[in-house]
């Protein structure tokens, strides 16, 4: 089994006190990783154009690709550990990560990220930050996304309720515009908890019998969005603003277990 030493920095935490708390953390607490994209290919680079030139460091190689007509902008990271992040314009910058086996997460799951966003987007209901689904309405698996006129962050899920109904989410008010923040969701298939995080700090949750979609519409353009998804009219889905370090685990896993807890990143396995 895999250990290492990594230093361990709560948020709010200060930083004098930071220093040397350390951790030995198993090599398997990362065994969960489904995909992870770090942005590091974009250090020392401008636009993150190019054929699956968004790489994934999971090891799982479900790399992505830049739909715009340039790219997106690197830029520095935001997460303490990082080398670069995604500057994404809002418009029609977005990731696409083709629907794949290991991405139909249908029992626990998280999924996490380091954003700035810049500005709402107001063309669609959904600025979507982390979404998976098809081009179909309602028919959407799981998505972090902000609601830009509720002015609200958001955890979402669907999948085949019985009997049919909304989809379930948890949610908060949206209060950190062009402010650098940690954000998760969190399902675990165990008890149906679902949460949404800031930080590290439960904002919202609530317990639920449905789990995500496992499949996708083949023809309806199926697979993972980061910073936006397909849409009818540009901005309609999409995020102005920075995203880093979005990682997705198969498992529901705890605030010290977020990304947002370590200053040194753990090791894909």
């Amino acid at each position: 089994m895999h250990t290492r030493c990594v230093t361990f920095a709560p948020l709010g935490l200060p930083g004098a006190l930071a220093i040397g708390l350390t951790l030995l953390v198993s090599g398997t607490s990362w065994a969960g990783t489904v995909a992870w994209y770090r942005f590091e290919e974009g250090e020392g680079k401008e636009f993150a154009g190019g054929i699956e030139a968004v790489r994934d460091s999971s090891r799982n190689g479900l790399h992505g690709t830049c739909w715009s007509d340039q790219g997106a902008t690197y830029a520095d990271a935001l997460a303490p550990s990082g080398a670069a992040a995604l500057r994404l314009n809002g418009r029609d910058d977005w990731v696409f990560v083709p629907d794949c086996p290991k991405l139909q997460l249908t029992k626990s799951l998280t999924v996490e990220a380091w954003v700035n966003i810049r500005a709402f987007q107001m063309n669609g209901r959904s600025n979507f930050i982390v979404f998976r689904g098809d081009n179909r309405p309602g028919l959407d698996a799981f998505w972090l996304a902000v609601n830009p006129h509720t002015e609200e962050l958001i955890f979402g899920i669907e999948g085949p309720n019985k009997p049919p109904g909304p989809p379930v989410m948890v949610t908060t008010p949206f209060r950190y515009l062009r402010q650098t923040i940690h954000i998760a969701g969190v399902l675990d298939d165990h008890d149906g908890f679902l949460g949404l995080y800031v930080n590290g700090e439960l904002m919202d949750s609530t317990r639920t019998p449905v789990r995500p979609w496992k499949t996708l519409d083949p023809r309806q353009c199926p697979g993972l969005g980061i910073g936006g998804f397909y849409a009818p009219l540009p901005g309609s889905f999409t995020v102005d603003g920075t995203i880093d370090e979005v990682r997705l685990s198969d498992r529901a896993l705890t605030p010290r277990q977020f990304l947002c807890a370590f200053r040194e990143p753990p090791k894909a396995r």
